[in-house]
């Protein structure tokens, strides 16, 4: 009776215990706990469509949180833009971005100028006031040539110089200024891009930038789509732009909006309109944060309800939860039990005595519990004990097996005095720790060795790569410097290389190489680059003395009757890049009067590498080099038309235009 009470004990347990936890997971998901098996299956049959209404939340849930994490980190971006570009915008009053503002400062650190010298021609533009219906249309017409840079033609060359030998990390479009341009006098169109703009005319390229814009912008703004279809450059207040057969009209976002625009040299209003945009960015990011934690939330609810119901997935049989049938069958074994005992005394008695019994044997259990953990902790001392004897002795055979027993003494007593061990060791446990103690003297020892040999070869290693790594005025001295050096490396294993390098270098006459060097140098390729030079000069020369001599010609050649006109041709030095490159190149290639006359310095190698460069410009392609070699290449001409009864300008012809004169002039002439 007694084991069919406990196996009925258990079996409630174990089912009150699974209730327990079917009641909370049920309560999570919000279905009722189940009093009979009918309930139980229904329960059983609607988790399959839970856990997919639960999945397909997860999964939206999912994708919100992976879009708002994008949009929160593109607005964090545009937040720290915003931010950078209104901390720059308040050191300076124009509207130039903080990109190419960094690019001009750099530039003038570099070439040693102030800003006012290489200002932005958007710096020296404004729309007027009251032509604001404009101004949007005109900043998207005039952006790119807004953030050119101005540079004069003092700076010209320096400013080249240092473009092309460092990493701008940008973009930089700049143009050559000329402080004195042919402004031309017309009447301005009352709807002309000129006339509603308002020049800064207290900076000294304000009549350049003048002629500039009248020359290439040459727009019409118009609202009248039968006089914009007539123009041949027109713009719309609405951004639609025409320029000959090109059209174009952008409306994206990033375009529109004062706090896009370059132009002027006030930036309050820009700054006004960044900072609004920069408040609406923070409150963006605040809801959209607040609005993720919601989502995060709500996501780990269903991961808890999805782990929730897997574990009512493994309850299938209504057994498992059955309280009342094993309570009932408890019950029943109890009543059975009492009604045994209730007509025989000597049961009662038996109870009793069994009671008894049970409690003496959970004592001597007990009992027997703690002398075997007791036994078991002495039975491993002692394991440890032998391991250890055994490791030592091992030890012992590994360094002393081959010494006799006086060698052996005197390496102990040494041991001893140099650790100072007191022999009376009472127990294991001393032994032990005095063994950490040395073992721990030693490793400091050792770590303070090892971390000198390390400093040590640290030094040498800096030593090597000193080496390897030469600084610049010793590369230029030794041009193969870099070749020579090439294969060493700055490793403590390349030592022995460093020193058969250091006999090489003593065994070599490089003073006597220097000295033909430098002799073979003065003796003729200064003389030979410089008569190069003269010649290209020469050919120049002769260009425009011969337009001086064809210009006496042409001023008795009529060009049109009525009325009576004649043509003179100008000539400028053309703005070609591959053509200006070369000047430029040419130029650093002849030798300076400074390294002629002062024998001392040592300006040959220097000299001797940008003629290298030079002939290697030129040897890189044979089209351009027929190009720049032609010193025809070097001008663009023009031709001026003017009245012959006062000598006042009509009309001015260049590129195509002046070209078609030309033939004109040159059919005039065959008859």
């Amino acid at each position: 009776m007694e084991h069919k009470i406990d196996i009925n004990e258990r079996e409630l347990k174990i089912r009150r215990e699974k209730i327990w936890d079917y009641e909370l997971c049920a309560e999570v998901l919000s279905l009722e706990t189940p009093q009979t098996e009918k309930k139980f299956n229904e329960n059983l049959k609607l988790l399959p469509e839970l856990k997919k209404e639960l999945t397909k939340k997860e999964n939206i849930l999912f994708n919100s949180i992976l879009e708002l994490n994008v949009l929160n980190k593109d607005t964090k971006n545009e937040l720290t833009e915003l931010t950078e570009e209104l901390e720059s915008l308040s050191k300076r009053n124009t509207n130039i971005p903080s990109q190419n503002i960094r690019i001009r400062d750099e530039i003038c650190e570099g070439i040693n100028c102030s800003q006012r010298e290489l200002t932005f021609a958007g710096e020296l533009l404004q729309v007027l006031k009251s032509e604001s219906h404009w101004e949007g249309a005109i900043e998207k017409l005039l952006h790119h040539f807004a953030l050119c840079l101005l540079v004069p033609e003092n700076l010209y060359s320096k400013v080249n110089t240092y473009a092309a030998k460092n990493n701008l990390k940008g973009r930089l479009v700049y143009l050559k200024t000329d402080k004195k341009p042919q402004l031309k006098n017309f009447r301005l169109q009352s709807n002309s891009l000129i006339s509603k703009l308002e020049i800064n005319r207290k900076h000294e390229l304000s009549d350049w930038i003048e002629s500039y814009v009248t020359d290439n912008f040459d727009y019409i703004c118009t609202d009248d789509m039968q006089e914009f279809n007539h123009a041949a450059k027109a713009v719309t207040s609405a951004g639609l732009i025409k320029a000959k057969i090109r059209h174009e009209k952008d409306d994206r976002p990033q375009r529109s909006g004062t706090q896009s625009f370059v132009l002027s040299w006030d930036n309050i209003q820009k700054r006004r309109e960044l900072s609004f945009r920069l408040d609406k960015l923070k409150t963006e990011i605040e809801k959209n944060t607040e609005k993720l934690n919601k989502y995060k939330i709500k996501q780990d609810e269903i991961k808890n309800k999805l782990i929730i119901l897997e574990n009512l997935f493994k309850l299938t049989i209504w057994d498992e939860i059955d309280v009342q049938k094993y309570a009932a069958a408890l019950n029943a074994s109890h009543e059975e039990k009492a009604k045994l005992l209730k007509d025989d005394k000597e049961l009662n008695q038996l109870e009793e005595r069994l009671k008894l019994l049970k409690e003496e044997r959970q004592s001597k259990e007990t009992e027997l519990s703690t002398f075997t953990q007791e036994k078991g902790r002495l039975e491993q001392q002692l394991a440890d004990i032998n391991l250890k004897q055994e490791r030592m002795q091992i030890q012992f055979n590994e360094h002393y097996s081959n010494k006799d027993n006086e060698e052996i003494e005197t390496l102990v007593l040494n041991f001893e005095k140099y650790f100072k061990i007191n022999k009376g060791f009472e127990n294991l446990d001393i032994l032990d720790t005095a063994k950490e103690n040395f073992s721990s003297t030693l490793e400091k020892e050792t770590e303070k060795s090892e971390q000198s040999l390390k400093n040590t070869e640290r030094r040498l290693r800096e030593k090597m790569s000193a080496l390897t790594n030469a600084k610049d005025e010793i590369k230029i001295k030794f041009p193969s410097w870099s070749a020579d050096v090439r294969d060493l490396q700055a490793e403590v294993t390349a030592l022995p290389d460093f020193k058969a390098f250091y006999e090489r270098l003593n065994h070599d006459d490089l003073p006597a190489c220097l000295k033909k060097f430098k002799r073979k140098f003065n003796d003729s390729v200064k003389q030979d680059i410089t008569d190069f030079k003269a010649r290209l000069d020469g050919g120049t020369q002769q260009i425009i003395e011969g337009i001086g001599e064809l210009n006496k010609s042409l001023k008795i050649i009529p060009y049109s009757k009525n009325p009576p006109t004649y043509i003179k041709l100008e000539h400028r030095f053309t703005n070609d890049i591959q053509i200006k490159e070369f000047q430029g190149l040419l130029l650093a290639a002849i030798p300076d009067s400074a390294s002629v006359f002062n024998k001392e310095a040592d300006s040959e190698f220097e000299n001797f590498k940008k003629i290298k460069t030079l002939i290697s410009y030129l040897k890189e392609n044979d089209q351009r080099r027929k190009k720049i070699l032609d010193v025809r290449q070097w001008f663009i001409f023009a031709a001026i038309e003017y009245y012959q009864n006062d000598n006042t300008q009509k009309q001015y012809y260049e590129d195509s235009s002046a070209h078609s004169v030309c033939k004109g002039l040159r059919k005039r002439c065959l008859r």
